[in-house]
């Protein structure tokens, strides 16, 4: 499958998994959220299930017919711990940046600095909404285009992340961001923002 023109990725719509994924493009300096239906009529499928297999098809792990990824999309996941390791060495934020991302310091100080965080701050001590923007921020800077997922935050967190992203987005960035359906916005303030709604169907 090709493209005209240069997209981090393309949909022509297809059916996979009892979902229905519609056409869409994601260009540059745009976010595009994909607003996910969660709790289908079916018990037998899940949308938060859905959703990292999506994320395996945007980081070219996997392949279905009728999408387009034009190089792997990394995912900001949430951020894990040892917890046997992190008893004796505790994961703080210069050991997640240095250490597990190999970031270096100019970038460090930058990230720390929007989120207002020091590096001896230990992670399990963050609040989850400052864990989720590490993860995405440092995502960022070995991509230019990200996936991640709005799951567990509330307003002030969706709100949080929100500007970050946005801020990636006017430094010429792009990403894509999983939401469960029943909270969809109908009205987007950004206008870098493009939706697109993922409903469950008959389609197995």
């Amino acid at each position: 499958m090709g493209t005209d023109k240069l997209l981090f990725a393309k949909s022509e719509g297809f059916n996979l998994y009892g979902y229905h994924v519609p056409a869409f493009e994601l260009d540059h300096n745009r976010l595009l959220k994909i607003w996910i239906q969660i709790v289908p009529p079916d018990p037998e499928l899940s949308g938060y299930n859905f959703s990292k297999y999506l994320a395996k098809l945007l980081q070219k792990k996997r392949i279905v017919n009728g999408l387009y990824v034009d190089k792997s999309i990394p995912f900001a996941g949430n951020i894990s711990e040892n917890k046997i390791l992190e008893k004796f060495y505790p994961l703080t934020v210069d050991r997640f940046l240095h250490r597990r991302k190999n970031i270096n310091e100019e970038s460090s100080s930058k990230i720390k600095s929007v989120l207002g965080v020091e590096g001896k701050d230990r992670i399990n001590r963050m609040n989850f909404t400052s864990r989720k923007a590490l993860s995405i921020l440092s995502a960022f800077e070995d991509s230019t285009c990200i996936s991640f997922d709005y799951y567990g935050l509330d307003h002030y967190g969706v709100q949080k992340i929100n500007s970050i992203v946005e801020r990636e987005l006017q430094n010429g960035k792009s990403a894509i961001g999983f939401d469960n359906l029943y909270y969809l916005e109908r009205i987007e303030p950004s206008k870098l923002v493009n939706q697109i709604i993922i409903n469950a169907n008959t389609a197995k």
